[in-house]
């Protein structure tokens, strides 16, 4: 009787069958990482299609559109580990897998931007475009870094030049957020004063729709800002002109009143409106602090009690210590006419 494995080609048939079975092993594990790596792309794309700033403030509006970049470029690096996953093995080339996800971002980007072309509460954007490629190339470029396969002994510099270079397109482009920081740290350190219209820290928080704005000295007549720039706004005949004050200091309580100043060089009256909301405003005209003021000639000091402005909203008190909105405009004027803005603040 001839025991098993003994005889010609036994020992080899045993052999090639556990390699057999250990090539099998492999390519199952291989599939198993692709689709994980897939499952990860699907994740990220529920999260492209579900995320919003959690408040609305300018910080977090930014922190939002440059979130793209790491998103993406994360995407893209799944994406190449799914590619060298599922078509390694001499199938493609290994450059080839860096191709094939920074392909795949470029159509994933150019699908998502399209599909929110016309859907309530988003807007395609060329610039989320551009930072979903800034993602992915300097993702794949940092992985290709530590990829072993991509360098020869004498590739030292190359690794090091690609790395040096993916870095700084990666601080460039978060930059905006870094002098964005620097803008909220005046507008800290110029509270309780919320806006004076005319400091370079304040224009990212300053929009001005439908008027004309310029800093020019302020008139002889106002006295107590003689010397000082003030803003000379020019109302046009248009809808609702006015200027906007985007994320002012939130934290208002502890004080009682916000003044402002206004000064008319006409010789009739007009009219300006305050408009203040929080984070919870629902967009209805009831949910916010709304009053016209008269604006006489010559020098005009308002101020409103904090009061009102927080038992303003029906149904509700406004949140003090979440202001993040401001607006002074007039309605519709029948004749373009300039008033002059100094200071708001709080006392």
């Amino acid at each position: 009787m001839v025991p098993p494995g003994a005889g010609p080609g036994g020992p080899a048939v045993t052999r090639g069958t556990r390699e057999t079975a250990a090539l099998t092993d492999r390519e199952t594990r291989s599939v198993i990482r692709g689709l994980l790596f897939l499952v990860a792309v699907v994740v990220l794309l529920w999260i492209l299609a579900t995320g919003r700033p959690p408040r609305p403030t300018l910080m977090w509006s930014l922190a939002y559109d440059l979130g793209h970049i790491p998103l993406f470029g994360v995407m893209a690096v799944c994406l190449f580990e799914a590619s060298r996953a599922l078509l390694g093995g001499g199938r493609v080339r290994g450059g080839t897998h860096y191709l094939i996800a920074f392909v795949v971002v470029a159509a994933i980007s150019l699908l998502s931007e399209l599909a929110q072309i016309g859907v309530v509460g988003r807007e395609a954007q060329a610039r989320d475009a551009v930072h979903n490629m800034i993602g992915a190339g300097a993702f794949l470029s940092l992985r290709a870094v530590w990829d072993p396969s991509r360098w020869g002994q004498g590739d030292a510099l190359h690794r090091q030049l690609l790395l040096v270079a993916a870095v700084l397109v990666l601080l460039l482009a978060f930059w905006p957020m870094v002098l964005l920081s620097w803008h909220y740290g005046m507008r800290q350190a110029a509270f309780p004063t919320l806006a004076d219209f005319d400091s370079a820290w304040q224009q990212p928080f300053l929009y001005a729709p439908r008027v004309e704005r310029e800093i020019v000295p302020a008139p002889e007549g106002w006295i107590g800002q003689a010397g000082r720039p003030v803003t000379r706004v020019t109302f046009g005949p248009r809808p609702w002109p006015g200027i906007i004050i985007r994320d002012p200091y939130p934290d208002w309580r502890g004080y009682e009143k916000v003044r402002f100043q206004v000064y008319s060089e006409l010789t009739e009256t007009r009219p300006i409106v305050l408009w203040i909301e929080d984070e919870a405003h629902n967009d209805r005209r009831s949910d916010r602090y709304e009053r016209s003021f008269t604006v006489e000639p010559g020098v005009n000091d308002f101020h409103v009690p904090l009061d009102r402005v927080r038992n303003a909203p029906a149904g509700r008190e406004m949140a003090l210590d979440q202001i993040s909105f401001m607006m002074l405009f007039t309605r519709r004027p029948a004749e373009a006419f300039a008033l002059y803005l100094g200071d708001v603040w709080l006392e």
